[in-house]
């Protein structure tokens, strides 16, 4: 299997994974590259994502120096599968680790990047998470200092006006690990249709292309938005 090689491929990569489930209904996959590893989370897949999508009540992340809450279903979620990442790590000596998720699966690579970065400081400077559509996660108006440096190689990816990626809302005081990357200025699909796998598929498309041709033509460009395209 060929390695991803931008946002464009790791996403038809999430679509594609198969996907193995733990007893409370969790979806994820693990994808190898040699020493490199893809943990992928899926969208919603039934009742139980749903519920979990909509407990908005905000849980204390345990075992933390610096205290932090997060959204009580997605945190649920990721307490079910965290002992199976943990052993996925101790397998060998993991020199990149990319954390991919879309939708529901987003919210829980939020929390698996923080995971990840949090025990395995050797490897901080290689580790990187996209969540695509993703909801908010972090139950606070804003992040700390001390915590924002835990996502900062995460991207959020908000496709137009995508609705998921404004809920919860503002006013019930959660907020985003990152400031969203937005796919696309002409709102086609509108709030609801803008989160469809398609929407998102058809905008990085437009993305990747537009990209790619910028760097043929402006071989020295950079900008924020490169960077985050090709790794």
């Amino acid at each position: 299997m060929e390695k991803p090689n931008n946002m464009l491929e790791l996403f038809q990569a999430n679509l594609d994974a198969e996907y193995e489930v733990t007893r409370a209904f969790v979806h994820y996959a693990f994808i190898e590259y040699g020493d490199t590893l893809h943990i992928h989370f899926q969208h919603s897949q039934g009742v139980a994502d749903w519920v979990a999508n909509f407990m908005f009540l905000k849980r204390p992340y345990s075992h933390m120096q610096v205290p932090w809450r997060a959204h009580g279903g997605f945190l649920f979620c990721w307490e079910q599968v965290k002992p199976i990442i943990a052993a996925k790590l101790a397998e060998k000596d993991w020199k990149e680790i990319i954390t991919v998720g879309y939708s529901h699966g987003a919210a829980l690579a939020v929390l698996c990047h923080e995971y990840i970065w949090f025990r395995c400081e050797h490897l901080r400077d290689n580790i990187r998470g996209y969540g695509f559509g993703c909801p908010r996660v972090i139950g606070r108006f804003r992040i700390p200092k001390k915590l924002r440096c835990r996502w900062s190689n995460f991207t959020v990816i908000r496709n137009e006006s995508d609705l998921v990626t404004h809920v919860p809302f503002k006013l019930k005081r959660f907020t985003h690990v990152k400031k969203p990357l937005r796919l696309g200025r002409r709102r086609l699909w509108g709030k609801i249709n803008a989160h469809r796998p398609e929407s998102y598929m058809e905008n990085l498309i437009r993305f990747h292309n537009l990209k790619v041709y910028t760097k043929q033509e402006n071989p020295d460009v950079n900008n924020d938005e490169s960077d985050l395209l090709e790794f």
